[in-house]
């Protein structure tokens, strides 16, 4: 074993980097220091503890100038015993920063994609981007450095794509549950989270038995919902309209970005039983998938209670769309 361990070379990373990437005016704005941070931020750290360890090397002669000559020779017994178990822990440590830093560096090119998307969608209205807190960035380069699948990848890239368009909209504490989450929770929740109204209720089911019990309870006890055994309302007031030339009344919401209006022939306030998403529900809602799925739309209008109902809209669908199948309730119209 020689004196001198080899180290990696120094590099400049972020130059490298950028020049894969077609979005550079993002990372000009405040953005720019979180997710430069992902890039660059971790490449010194093996550098600078396999200097140290070197340095701990180049140290001992000296040291041994200073301790008694029995802990010296024990000491030096160590490092010749376990030299290759030192070489394959340098090996090892390079290999573990390289997959973190491969890992960051997607999350960070994915967050551009994100906001490129957004500002695309919105391109009369630019989104705001701000700078990132650092202690929190610190927290998340912890967790999101071990994100190695592209769908973990991806959730990390929303959660910080969200906290630069607005800051403090994911708490630590869901961080620490986004690091920890097992894929049975992700199912489980990424599938109620499409029945969702306005973003924090989950109409409950027509039957709460089985099942479909079993899965809000495990919801529940991970810190997602309340509510899950029933216990729980919401209560909505209908508000006077026009319809086609009828006095009625009518109740909206938006259910997986699309907008639903039920009109009713009564005053009466609206109830009907819900599981409620908790702060840290409401907040993974926001990086759970948004591809559309008309299925779980269908189930979330099943669930809603029918009386005095006269007729449920969904823009953006067909007249053939049926959205409400009960015999009584005419179909839905656009």
């Amino acid at each position: 074993m020689t004196d001198e361990p080899i180290l990696p070379e120094t590099i400049n990373p972020i130059s490298n980097w950028l020049g894969s990437v077609s979005v550079p005016k993002i990372l000009l704005g405040p953005a720019g220091e979180a997710i430069s941070r992902l890039v660059a931020g971790a490449t010194d750290i093996p550098v600078a503890f396999l200097e140290r360890i070197v340095q701990d090397i180049r140290n001992k002669t000296e040291g041994r100038k200073q301790i008694s000559s029995a802990i010296s020779q024990e000491v030096s017994a160590l490092v010749v015993k376990d030299a290759d178990l030192l070489e394959r822990a340098k090996h090892s440590l390079v290999a573990r920063e390289y997959r973190c830093q491969d890992n960051k560096e997607k999350i960070a090119k994915k967050t551009i994609e994100i906001l490129e998307e957004s500002s695309t969608e919105n391109a009369d209205q630019q989104p705001k981007l701000h700078a990132v807190d650092p202690d929190w960035m610190n927290i998340f380069e912890k967790f999101a450095q071990d994100a190695s699948t592209e769908k973990m990848q991806m959730r990390w890239a929303k959660i910080l794509a969200g906290e630069i368009k607005a800051p403090t909209s994911f708490s630590l504490k869901t961080l620490r549950f986004v690091s920890e989450l097992d894929a049975k929770t992700g199912i489980l929740f990424e599938n109620i989270s499409k029945l969702a109204i306005n973003g924090s209720n989950i109409p409950s089911p027509v039957e709460l038995k089985g099942s479909a019990l079993a899965e809000l309870m495990h919801l529940e006890s991970s810190g997602l919902l309340f509510g899950a055994a029933g216990v729980t309302s919401t209560i909505l007031q209908p508000v006077a309209c026009v319809h086609e030339n009828e006095d009625l009344y009518s109740w909206s919401f938006f259910n997986q970005d699309h907008y639903v209006e039920v009109f009713l022939e009564s005053s009466n306030d609206y109830q009907f039983p819900t599981c409620v998403l908790t702060d840290l529900g409401q907040e993974l809602l926001k990086v759970s998938s948004k591809s559309f799925d008309h299925a779980s739309l269908l189930e979330t209008v099943s669930r809603l209670p029918k009386q005095n109902v006269r007729k449920i809209i969904c823009l953006g669908f067909s007249p053939n769309s049926d959205l409400w199948t009960k015999a009584d309730v005419p179909k839905p119209q656009v």
